[in-house]
């Protein structure tokens, strides 16, 4: 004990400094501007990104991307609106059938809204518990995730200060599919998450 003393007593004091005052700046940017960066970095990541000018055009939409096929499995954490004439075939999941995280294990596709985007990361937050589980958010194959331009900020400085009480409970930051690159250095998109994500912005 006596040696651990003087090895103490003898180590160089560490001079304190008072930690530095953080600020940051809002860039001043048109929201034409802000949706362009966002969608630019968005697909920069891998995602895919829409612009629809009514939810209701949502799902005819999505099927033009050619993931939705016959009798594919579909949760959806809001209303979509679906012609009857194709709606039987697809398989809807509800809530009271998700009892545990892997009920999500075979979902095709997942529609959820998120409640800001941050156009300098291209990325969109969906607090906890949007879902029953959240790793629905990354067992299914398909991520359709839909954003309203006015939830669009510049950077997340901007958005978390303006929605102090929204990461209250935490939740998620999503940039695109699952991607890795540990492989050889070469990008694959899909490897441990969802093959495809897109940002939906109306």
């Amino acid at each position: 004990m006596t040696k651990l003393n003087d090895f103490i007593n003898d180590f160089p004091q560490i001079e304190k400094y008072p930690y530095p005052k953080y600020t940051f700046s809002s860039k001043k940017i048109s929201k034409e501007n802000l949706i362009q960066e966002f969608t630019q970095n968005w697909e920069l990541a891998g995602g895919k990104s829409l612009k629809i000018s009514q939810k209701k055009r949502l799902f005819q939409e999505i099927l033009k991307f050619g993931f939705l096929t016959q009798n594919a499995s579909i949760y959806s954490t809001f209303s979509l609106e679906i012609d009857s004439s194709i709606k039987g075939e697809f398989s809807f999941l509800k809530e009271k059938e998700i009892q545990k995280p892997q009920d999500f294990d075979n979902l095709d596709v997942l529609f959820v809204e998120a409640k800001l985007g941050v156009a300098n990361q291209g990325a969109l937050w969906i607090p906890k518990n949007t879902l029953p589980y959240d790793a629905g958010l990354f067992l299914c194959k398909h991520q359709v995730i839909l954003i309203n331009k006015k939830s669009l900020y510049y950077n997340m400085e901007e958005a978390i200060t303006k929605h102090t009480k929204l990461f209250k409970h935490g939740g998620f930051w999503i940039a695109g599919p699952s991607k890795t690159a540990d492989i050889e250095q070469s990008l694959v998109i899909g490897a441990h998450g969802p093959l495809t994500s897109i940002a939906v912005l109306y």
